[in-house]
């Protein structure tokens, strides 16, 4: 390896342990409302909603985390929602996913006040019968929500 190459593979290695290190993540699990009602997160919907219910049902809570933050980036991580995902930020639509098993994130930056007044919604369809859902409902109930982290 040059020493050209050397020296840019630690300004990486320096510039991503800055990145890292200047990172705060937060929980949001456990206290959210789900059509109203509240709700544990991470939990299927059905556990709130019944386990007759089929469907789409919304996720709320406030975001009260995010006040006084000023990173210029903020995202919201899920390690699963099954099946098809919305999420809005004080009312405006962020990103959507769909997979009931796949992790992701939305781009919060820009739709959050940061003064404690922040809300977060999302919109969970579970898709009976969507491909994503894989062989599962065959074999077992479907189920839906954020049943993930």
């Amino acid at each position: 390896m040059t020493s050209a190459a050397a020296l840019r593979c630690i300004a990486v290695a320096v510039l991503l342990a800055t990145t890292l290190a200047s990172q705060v993540r937060l929980s949001i699990d456990e206290h959210w409302t789900i059509d109203g009602r509240p709700a544990m997160v991470p939990a299927a919907f059905e556990h709130t909603l019944g386990v007759g219910f089929d469907g789409a049902a919304t996720y709320r809570r406030g975001l009260t985390e995010l006040r006084g933050v000023d990173a210029p980036t903020v995202r919201l991580e899920f390690a699963a929602v099954a099946t098809h995902a919305t999420v809005r930020c004080n009312g405006v639509v962020c990103g959507e996913h769909l997979g009931g098993w796949t992790p992701f994130s939305i781009d919060l930056s820009g739709h959050g006040r940061r003064d404690g007044s922040d809300t977060i919604e999302v919109v969970v369809d579970e898709r009976v019968g969507h491909n994503t859902q894989g062989f599962l409902p065959v074999i077992q109930p479907h189920f839906g929500g954020i049943w993930q982290s």
